[in-house]
């Protein structure tokens, strides 16, 4: 348990996609078939040959099936599954959604877990027991065992594994690339400076006509350190903890709140400055409309933000080039009676070459983007997938870079959660009648120029860092 942290560095050095070239699984026969054609009468995985083909029923929960009435791409690729698996049949729990945590925690409190779903916080599921140890399974798997050293870590814990990668999203920025034409300026490239980031958020911004810079600065602390300095990781990360007190986090945030200070960014504006921008009820909506140049986002927005747009848009990752990236994982409950079933949806849904080639065919049928970056190694998926995404040639260009990503540590540091949000300071913040802030609450009002963090920063940092060591100790 004590190499999770080690673990957790090496992510940040790694690239998703380099490493994958590295260590290609064997693709279908015919590499320009679609996954619903090649194969089509054979299992997604080598070991399910022998699976038994009495019929059962899983149920899976995840935070982005929408409704029965849109019938998104996640629900379509679970309809895609029962096809492929007719004695399988799949039951979306609809129980889960809204309260994720509260929700799961009653199922689990009444034994009630489904079958598969979507965790974060990985480490604080294991401790309390709801999580499958699915290790023999896994390393059965040929196209588990193809993926790239640093994806299958963040599956880990102990040497165990526990859950299965489903998605890999990239945080950063999306331009409006017309706006800045009409300031007469260069829209961004991938791997631009801070400072001419903070210089374009400046220049796009006219209140008279209207138009802002960027949605807002609050995400600044997860990124900026890290771009500032080399030997810094997501919300600066420095290899046992995060670096709070540092000069780079302290000069983010005060850069954060001068700019959220002098008015180009949604949250720095008044209430009726923001009803200047055509009714406009936040920042992305205001975006969408075509009034600021640069949105925070995930590429998970790739699923409607394309179509919600009528100007030329792009994904320009962040500053210094060094772009976030957060995994999405599923698991398997500890109480699931069907095991290698549920498995094999889990991989459908995730890693699996036959669902994920699956999942682009379907996204093209219906005219979205699959906004999941993949995560298995397999060129025909990779070449699928960049082949997909011909419109956004920086998002191109940030998967072509992923040697220099940062990991959010939610999915894959034992105590994140705690060292990063919910961990109390006892800090009061008078500006929000705040008497006890906890660390995140801390690091936004910075944000925003309503606490001065080098005040404070030494202690938050203590607290965090205890958080991480406590959340350490409940392992080992």
């Amino acid at each position: 348990m004590r190499k999770i942290f080690a673990t957790f560095l090496a992510l940040t050095a790694l690239a998703v996609i380099a490493a994958c070239a590295n260590d290609p699984a064997p693709a279908p026969a015919d590499g320009n078939q679609p996954a619903t054609q090649a194969g089509a009468n054979q299992p997604a995985a080598d070991a399910d040959d022998t699976m038994d083909l009495t019929p059962v029923t899983i149920r899976y929960a995840n935070w982005n099936m929408g409704t029965e009435e849109e019938n998104n791409l996640e629900r379509r690729m679970i309809q895609a599954f029962m096809d492929r698996y007719p004695h399988i049949t799949v039951e979306i729990d609809e129980s889960i959604p809204g309260d994720w945590m509260g929700n799961l925690a009653i199922a689990a409190s009444t034994g009630s877990l489904p079958d598969v779903f979507m965790v974060s916080d990985t480490a604080t599921k294991v401790i309390n027991g709801w999580l499958l140890d699915i290790t023999d399974i896994s390393t059965a798997d040929s196209e588990f065992m193809a993926l790239p050293e640093n994806i299958r870590a963040s599956t880990t814990l102990g040497g165990r594994v526990y859950t299965v990668p489903f998605a890999q999203f990239l945080l950063g920025y999306f331009i409006n690339a017309d706006l800045f034409d009409a300031f007469n300026l260069d829209p961004p490239q991938f791997g631009f400076s801070v400072d001419e980031f903070i210089s374009l958020i400046n220049a796009t911004t006219d209140l008279s006509r209207p138009t802002l810079g960027l949605t807002h600065s609050t995400s600044f602390a997860d990124w900026m350190p890290a771009a500032l300095n080399p030997n810094l990781g997501f919300f600066a990360y420095d290899g046992a903890g995060y670096a709070i007190s540092s000069p780079e986090m302290i000069q983010t945030v005060n850069t954060s709140a001068q700019l959220t200070m002098t008015g180009t960014t949604w949250m720095g504006i008044t209430p009726e400055q923001q009803a200047q921008f055509l009714g406009a009820e936040y920042d992305g909506a205001a975006f969408r409309e075509g009034l600021i140049a640069f949105l925070w986002d995930g590429t998970w927005a790739l699923g409607s933000l394309p179509a919600q747009t009528n100007f030329s848009l792009d994904f320009v990752g962040v500053p210094g080039g060094r772009t976030p990236m957060t995994l999405d994982i599923t698991a398997l409950s500890a109480t699931t009676a069907h095991p290698e079933q549920a498995y094999l949806l889990a991989k459908w849904m995730g890693h699996g070459v036959d669902g994920y080639l699956t999942r682009l065919q379907i996204a093209e049928e219906i005219g979205v983007f699959a906004a999941s970056i993949p995560v298995s190694p397999n060129p025909q998926v990779q070449n699928a997938f960049l082949a997909s995404i011909d419109g956004l040639p920086g998002l191109r260009t940030a998967i072509e870079n992923l040697d220099s990503a940062i990991i959010d540590g939610n999915k894959v540091v034992p105590g994140h959660v705690m060292a990063r949000f919910n961990g109390e300071t006892g800090i009061a913040i008078p500006a929000v009648d705040e008497e006890n802030a906890t660390i995140g609450a801390v690091i936004h009002h910075a944000s925003i120029g309503n606490l001065n963090l080098a005040d404070h920063a030494a202690a938050v940092e203590a607290i965090s860092r205890g958080h991480l060591a406590d959340a350490q100790n409940l392992l080992n």
